[in-house]
């Protein structure tokens, strides 16, 4: 900060006055402030702000880089008398933003949680100032955000009770989710309480996915979240995608909270091993998404390992393989160790799938649980033919020192085959 910024931010209009008449610079960018007179409307100090208003007039109209003006400034961080004397400076209040897709006032005072606004009747009576000015309340975003969309998101429920007062449209989805969708995947319990006590349907839709609020809760809220849902209707909990896809599917995809999710849900009788219509179990997505903890807890709650799929020919040690997942596949194989020395497709080894789909530690690791890097496919294809397809230098001069060849040409694999 200049010394101008230090005597502003700390009260000392005279001092202020005196920099200013020894020539201190007004336009001095700081974050995302474009001159001082914005300084003080974010650390709303009114007058501070009129003090650099009487010494440069335009400062008032200025934005920055990101089109973010002084009465959007006000809206996230002032009070509703800067709000006020803005407009009477023929500010226009209606100016949207550039950065945060095209945002208003209404928007940016989703942001206004700051100490210097010291009640929540304050916030109140900004929204109905703004609202009663004759903005937009429902206003899109340029990625589809409403006013009432930041204020779920920001978690400020503040500023949504007061939207949803002065009547703002709450039928509004954004990439295919109600509000109560929303808060839900935000992990926003209060607001999800708000929306459902004015609109209590929402519980019963589905995103664009087919997802149902359980699943979405499963997979980004908490215990809370999925409790509090149950109590409101516990058959959102008995719903099955399209793609036969349970709660506890999504929850197997929930890093954070999945452990407790999956202990609730099976208590709830929420089926550990149904299958989806790849035949893929709640083990395989807690796997496929590395959640190793949530894998862990649907095992001791029952979840069976010698799972196969794509017609029994992909154990779990396969699956984790080639989605090159090693701790996953450490972890399979220590509960069966059995499952490493089954043939896949196409009697491929899980060395071949290795040097197929993942890396060289995965190769490494299977040599040293004994898989044989010598063998060859039902086609008469070495784990160098695999190898030698994908841009992995270590893992070719690693099967060099296997002395593992490629198997070139039709003949060789006729020679082989007979």
């Amino acid at each position: 900060m200049t010394p101008l910024h230090y005597a502003l931010q700390q009260g000392q209009l005279e001092m202020a006055d005196e920099l200013f008449r020894f020539g201190a610079e007004l336009r001095v960018k700081m974050g995302t402030v474009a001159n001082v007179l914005h300084f003080c409307i974010k650390n709303n100090d009114l007058e501070g702000a009129k003090l650099m208003h009487k010494k440069d007039k335009k400062m008032i109209h200025e934005s920055n880089k990101s089109g973010t003006t002084a009465f959007h400034h006000a809206a996230m961080h002032a009070d509703l008398e800067m709000l006020r004397w803005l407009d009477k400076k023929d500010v226009n209040k209606y100016a949207v933003d550039d950065d945060l897709y095209r945002a208003n006032a209404l928007h940016f005072i989703a942001y206004n949680k700051t100490p210097s606004v010291e009640s929540e009747t304050e916030r109140r009576q900004m929204v109905q100032y703004l609202t009663g000015s004759h903005m937009d309340r429902n206003k899109l975003t340029g990625d589809g955000q409403a006013p009432i969309h930041f204020a779920l998101r920001l978690r400020n429920l503040v500023v949504a009770e007061e939207l949803i007062k002065q009547e703002v449209d709450l039928t509004v989805e954004y990439k295919g989710l109600n509000l109560l969708l929303f808060c839900i995947k935000e992990n926003y319990l209060d607001g999800a309480k708000l929306v459902f006590k004015h609109k209590p349907k929402q519980i019963k839709a589905r995103d664009s996915q087919g997802r149902n609020a359980a699943h979405i809760a499963a997979e980004f809220a908490d215990l809370d979240m999925c409790q509090w849902l149950f109590m409101q209707d516990e058959d959102v909990f008995k719903f099955y995608m399209k793609t036969g896809a349970s709660p506890l599917h999504t929850a197997a995809k929930n890093k954070k909270y999945g452990v407790e999710i999956v202990q609730y849900l099976d208590k709830l009788k929420v089926p550990i091993n149904s299958g989806t219509e790849f035949e893929l179990s709640p083990l395989h997505f807690a796997l496929l998404n590395r959640n190793l903890d949530t894998a862990r807890e649907l095992v001791k709650l029952g979840a069976k390992v010698d799972v196969r799929i794509l017609g029994e020919k992909i154990n779990l040690i396969h699956f984790c393989v080639r989605h090159n997942y090693l701790e996953g596949a450490k972890y399979v194989h220590s509960l069966n160790a059995e499952l490493m020395n089954e043939l896949g497709l196409k009697e491929k080894t899980t060395l071949h799938l290795a040097a197929e789909y993942a890396d060289v530690e995965m190769c490494k690791w299977l040599v040293r649980q004994g898989v044989d890097p010598l063998a060859l496919t039902s086609k008469g294809k070495s784990v160098m033919d695999f190898a030698s397809k994908r841009c992995y230098m270590d893992m070719k001069i690693y099967f060099k020192t296997l002395n593992v060849k490629k198997r070139r040409g039709v003949l060789s694999r006729l020679f082989h085959k007979h």
